[in-house]
């Protein structure tokens, strides 16, 4: 599933070719999701929904600006994936789904690869996740924040107001598909990275604080990087069984 973009001896990608030729190279598999829960969970869940047809941008909205106006970065389909490429001085790039989206008893997934990462480590930030946690939104943000590998949950009510809830460490090669999988019920936010689980967060009480920046632009559902470059592909999305939900 995963793929290493051709880069020079350096390190970088030889030329722009090299990038298009590593996401035609890596096409849109059509499997199950494969990390997460296990097999067994299956049946407490409805079919996946593909929401990316790979070639436009269909139940999707780009953001137009951040708040500042000129300066955002841009959104478009490639080669069967969505490249996102934030602007200088980490001017974001995003977008958001115009569907109806679950507030709770749902599960997304979403490749995602950075194909360059900004100059600034402190701009770098493969990707913020804002998620609907019932009336509530959370963050989980991928290669960022408080380092360019980190993954970090935001949102969630924690001991120092605006820092992050879970924090995990991992590497994020640049050129490799990484597969996110986010699962938001009742009794937990988990998350998955591949098949290494770097969120487990049990909901009993905790309340959610308000997000302080850029949630309204992404509801109900959004992704942005900042001054990464990124694709995405295969996002799907489905949702617990009636029955499932009510226990």
């Amino acid at each position: 599933m995963h793929r290493l973009l051709r880069k020079s001896p350096g390190g970088r990608f030889q030329s722009a070719n090299d990038l298009l030729a590593a996401l035609k190279a890596s096409p849109t598999p059509k499997a199950q999701p494969e990390a997460g829960p296990p097999p067994g969970d299956d049946a407490r869940w409805g079919p996946w929904d593909d929401l990316f047809d790979g070639k436009t941008l269909s139940g999707w909205k780009v953001v137009e600006s951040f708040g500042t106006p000129g300066k955002a970065g841009t959104v478009a389909v490639q080669d069967g994936s969505i490249v996102l490429s934030g602007g200088p001085h980490a001017a974001a790039a995003g977008f958001f789904s115009t569907l109806s989206w679950p507030t709770v008893g749902y599960e997304v997934v979403f490749d995602i690869m950075r194909i360059k990462r900004s100059r600034d480590p402190n701009c770098a930030c493969a990707a913020d996740v804002v998620f609907p946690v019932e009336s509530d939104w959370s963050d989980l943000v991928i290669g960022g924040g408080l380092d360019e590998n980190a993954v970090a949950l935001y949102g969630i009510e924690s001991r120092h107001f605006g820092g992050p809830r879970w924090t995990k460490f991992m590497t994020f090669n640049d050129g490799q598909w990484y597969q996110v999988r986010l699962c938001v019920t009742e009794s937990a936010i988990r998350a998955w990275i591949d098949t290494e689980k770097v969120v487990d967060e049990r909901r009993g009480g905790l309340g959610i604080q308000p997000l302080l920046y850029r949630p309204r632009q992404l509801k109900p559902f959004g992704l942005l990087t900042h001054s990464d470059r990124v694709a995405l592909r295969n996002i799907c999305l489905r949702r617990l069984k009636a029955e499932a939900g009510q226990k």
